[in-house]
């Protein structure tokens, strides 16, 4: 209803809600823990930069991947497809360890190809019932929700999960707020030379 109804930029939505997000939770971790293990994980460069990876990659590629699907297509779509990204968490463990997945994860992946088949073409295998950019968009989101699942257990197990997730939304926020804010100055340069 935001897009459709009231012209909602997915980027603008995404940036307010991590931002927004992401500072509750960092404000919580300092009244619970200090602000020493707030910003512990700046104090290391690799965690630092493992952090800014997640958070650019993996929240905000879900997070913006997930309502551009919806924009380009609906709520259910979007959902669907990024539910899908078990799938590629399971090729990924499956070629990582060099083991075919078990008959019952063979059969869900299967299970959940036929369901996202049948949701994007309604049956027909020439065309696509939503918009090829919903699907798009909702299969990167599948693939950033796979990464960041599996990315972060080395900060997880480090800093918590409150820390992790709220610097790599508060991180998340700030690149797209940065890319929207390149775009509209953009925008705003076209049209000083066309006018």
């Amino acid at each position: 209803m935001l897009f459709q109804r009231y012209g909602f930029n997915p980027g603008w939505l995404v940036t307010v809600r991590m931002s927004i997000s992401g500072l509750s939770l960092l404000i919580g971790v300092s009244i619970r823990s200090g602000l020493v293990q707030t910003f512990a994980v700046w104090k290391d460069k690799i965690d630092a930069v493992r952090m800014v990876l997640l958070g650019i990659i993996g929240l905000l590629g879900v997070q913006y991947s997930y309502f551009a699907s919806i924009r380009y297509g609906n709520a259910a779509t979007g959902t669907m497809l990024q539910y899908m990204g078990p799938i590629f968490i399971t090729v990924y463990v499956a070629l990582r360890s060099r083991r075919m997945p078990h008959t019952s994860q063979l059969v869900a992946v299967i299970l959940a190809l036929t369901g996202a088949f049948l949701l994007v073409t309604n049956g027909n295998f020439h065309s696509f019932s939503v918009a090829w950019l919903a699907v798009v968009w909702g299969t990167i989101s599948a693939l950033t929700a796979a990464f960041y699942t599996l990315y972060p257990k080395a900060l997880l197990q480090k800093y918590g999960a409150a820390t992790v997730s709220g610097w790599g939304m508060l991180i998340g926020s700030i690149g797209m707020g940065l890319s929207l804010r390149r775009g509209t100055f953009q925008a705003i340069a076209r049209s000083e030379r066309g006018g």
